[in-house]
């Protein structure tokens, strides 16, 4: 045809079976059609990469170990997929050991995606809440034992008169009822009423139960973490019952009763580390600060450790 165009061709049949001619309208709107599958192909890429990196996201939300004072956790994650970017935020909630409630959702990358959830532990289970109060329980009942063992021998040692100079005086294991000790009940029952002192840890005093000087001390070690006011009768308390203040100030930890009665078998206790700063005062009236680190243990601070004026 030399390079000379064929007009007025009409459009032919396009099918399996065709033997027609197609003119140049037919072949436009096929790669139009094309043109436009292409496009979609590279959004649906597009797409296929926020939501990889969506996808990453959550699966970068994890709760934190069970804590029964602490339900609730929260958590942020970031994914990255042939880049795309995507942030994931999320909550948990156990209830117990055994439950998890989990909720999380992304935010942003222009594909946004929500999952919930529930796991569920079948079996013996591990009950690691109610273990470490039964090693924690262990561990106070071999204190009790040890002090009584070091009580003994004081005994057996005043009792062979080898006493050495300055050895402590054994004292009283009870809390004694008498005349002298009235005192220090009337102190008590003032700083009760001004809510400055508390019982056991359930917060009952237990009066068909009698009280050993160590529980005694604690619950008076209570009220000056609480705001007690060191004066004249403070101070007696505190000297009163140096060596069993002393002792526990040893103590880095302590069990609290949250609930339930002593002979539920289900009720609720907890181990808590004693760190909290306290204020403490010696024979000679001095006041000075104690401090713990976050395990209990005791601490010196340069400037701070010295005696407040």
């Amino acid at each position: 045809m030399g390079g000379n165009k064929v007009a007025g061709v009409a459009a032919g049949t396009i099918s399996e079976d065709s033997t027609e001619a197609v003119n140049g309208s037919q072949l436009y709107q096929r790669d139009q059609a094309i043109g436009r599958l292409g496009g979609e192909v590279s959004n649906l890429d597009r797409r296929v990469d926020r939501v990889g990196a969506g996808a990453a996201a959550l699966a970068a939300l994890h709760p934190q170990d069970f804590d029964p004072d602490d339900k609730w956790d929260f958590a942020m994650g970031y994914g990255n997929y042939r880049g795309a970017n995507a942030t994931a935020i999320g909550a948990f909630y156990r209830p117990n050991e055994d439950t998890t409630f989990s909720v999380g959702g992304t935010v942003g990358g222009g594909e946004n995606m929500i999952n919930a959830g529930i796991s569920i532990k079948f079996g013996q289970g591990n009950h690691v809440s109610n273990s470490r109060v039964a090693m924690a329980k262990e561990i106070m009942a071999l204190k009790d034992y040890v002090r009584q063992q070091d009580e003994k021998i004081e005994k057996l040692v005043s009792l062979l008169g080898q006493n050495a100079e300055g050895t402590v005086q054994q004292r009283s294991i009870l809390f004694p009822d008498v005349p002298e000790n009235h005192w220090a009940y009337v102190y008590v029952k003032h700083l009760a009423e001004r809510g400055l002192l508390e019982g056991y840890p359930d917060g009952e005093f237990k009066g068909g139960r009698t009280m050993t000087r160590y529980e005694f001390a604690a619950i008076f070690s209570r009220a000056l973490e609480r705001g007690a006011a060191i004066d004249g009768d403070m101070a007696r308390m505190s000297e009163e019952f140096e060596p069993e203040i002393r002792e526990l100030s040893l103590d880095r930890f302590r069990i609290d009763r949250i609930d339930g009665d002593d002979n539920d078998r289900h009720k609720i206790e907890r181990v808590r580390v004693n760190n909290r700063d306290e204020e403490a005062q010696k024979k000679n009236g001095e006041k000075t600060m104690r401090y713990r680190d976050v395990y209990g243990g005791l601490i010196q601070k340069d400037a701070d450790a010295a005696a407040i004026r």
